[in-house]
């Protein structure tokens, strides 16, 4: 079980298919991705799966501690685990 199961199941967050997709695509990540790019991950697993469903899901996640999101000067906001180590975010100014 990785770390982003044991918080939904801390937090009472029922652990469904599209869920684990996305959990799975964000545990898996080498870099930090927008929601756009998890939906477009997402899509090739399980096609039916709605860009509303992804950004309802992050919303879910974020709110619940599990994930991190950052806004970086772009304007987009870009997502990653909390599992991993800890680390720095260097941004060109």
């Amino acid at each position: 079980m990785n770390a982003l199961e044991i918080n939904c199941i801390k937090h009472s967050v029922r652990m469904t298919r599209t869920r684990k997709i996305i959990m799975d695509i964000l545990m898996k990540a080498e870099c930090h991705l927008t929601a756009e790019k998890i939906y477009q991950r997402a899509r090739r697993i399980e096609p039916s799966i709605g860009r509303t469903t992804v950004y309802r899901t992050m919303k879910l996640f974020e709110s619940n501690d599990m994930i991190d999101r950052h806004t970086f000067r772009t304007g987009r906001s870009y997502y990653e685990s909390k599992n991993g180590v800890p680390h720095d975010h260097l941004v060109d100014v």
